[in-house]
C-alpha cells in the first residue's frame, strides 16, 4: 500500500514540479490567462494529491521522528499554501495570490532541493574520507528540513524586498506592453 502513495507523491508531485515555473510567466499570464488558470487549478490539485500522499510517506523514512517532522510539516504546508493562494485569488485578492503562489513555488521545489542538499553534503563527506552509507544516513537526517525551510525564507524574503507595501491591484499588462518589454530587453 505505501508503493501506491509513493507512485502518487512521484508523479503528482513531478506535474507540480514541471508545471510550476509556466506560472511565473508574466507573458503567459498576459497573453493566455485561461492557460494560467488551467495550468493552476492542475498544479494545486497534483499538490493535493502529492501532499496527501508525502504525508502518508513522512511517517515510514530514513530519517525517523526527524524525517517525520520535516517531511510531514512540508506535506502539510505544501497543500495548504497551495488551497490558499486558491482561495485568494476567488476573493480577487491578486497580491495575496501572488505570495501564496511564490510560498508554494519554493516548497514545490524542495524535491530539487532535497537532491542537491544529499549530493553536496554526502560527496563533502566522501571527500574526507567518510564511507558512502554513513555520508548518506547523515546528510539524511538534515535534509527533512533544510530542503525547504531555506526555500520557504529565501520565498518570504524576496516577497518582502519587492512586494512590501504594495496594495494596489494587479492589472495583467496588455500583449503590446509585453511585446515592447521584450523588444527592449532584446535591443540591450
Amino acid at each position: 500500500m505505501l508503493q501506491v502513495f509513493l507512485y502518487l507523491h512521484i508523479a503528482f508531485g513531478a506535474v507540480a514540479l514541471l508545471l510550476s515555473p509556466l506560472q511565473l510567466s508574466a507573458r503567459v499570464r498576459a497573453r493566455v490567462p485561461r492557460l494560467h488558470r488551467v495550468a493552476g487549478r492542475i498544479i494545486v490539485a497534483a499538490i493535493c494529491v502529492a501532499g496527501t500522499a508525502g504525508a502518508v510517506l513522512s511517517t515510514v523514512n530514513l530519517a525517523g521522528p526527524i524525517g517525520t517532522a520535516g517531511f510531514g510539516l512540508l506535506a502539510v504546508l505544501w497543500a495548504s499554501f497551495a488551497v490558499t493562494a486558491v482561495r485568494k485569488i476567488r476573493r480577487r485578492d491578486v497580491l495575496a495570490h501572488r505570495r501564496w503562489a511564490i510560498r508554494t513555488f519554493a516548497l514545490t521545489h524542495a524535491a530539487v532541493t532535497l537532491r542537491l542538499w544529499m549530493f553536496v553534503m554526502s560527496a563533502a563527506q566522501i571527500g574526507m574520507g567518510t564511507d558512502s552509507e554513513v555520508a548518506f544516513d547523515r546528510a539524511y537526517h538534515v535534509v527533512p528540513f533544510l530542503c525547504w525551510v531555506p526555500n520557504l525564507l529565501v520565498a518570504q524574503w524576496l516577497l518582502d524586498r519587492y512586494l512590501r507595501g504594495r496594495n494596489f491591484a494587479y492589472e495583467a499588462p496588455t500583449p503590446e506592453q509585453v511585446d515592447a518589454a521584450a523588444a527592449a530587453i532584446r535591443a540591450q
